[in-house]
């Protein structure tokens, strides 16, 4: 993600969570929404500790917007899709 030529939004999830299960269909319209203009990437919080601590990620659902290798923006909790896209548009 961190040499990607496009914006990347990175999703920190858990299994055990409701709220990340709500955010699913979301982050898949974004995904269907950006097609070919944003990698979606999806991370296991449970099984990536080491990358969560790098990140600071202390709740879940948590939303990295990345772009040119840097961290641009995030979102913790819920968010709209018109958020996420917002988010994704401010960074380019």
């Amino acid at each position: 993600m961190l040499d990607s030529e496009e914006p990347v939004l990175v999703e920190f999830w858990a299994g055990w969570c409701s709220l990340c299960k709500l955010m699913a269909p979301v982050i898949e319209s974004v995904a269907n929404e950006k097609d070919g203009g944003v990698k979606v990437v999806k991370v296991n919080l449970d099984e990536n500790r080491l990358l969560a601590d790098r990140y600071g990620i202390r709740a879940v659902p948590t939303l990295l917007v990345f772009n040119h290798g840097g961290l641009k923006d995030h979102i913790v909790g819920r968010a709209t899709e018109h958020e996420i896209l917002e988010k994704l548009e401010n960074c380019e």
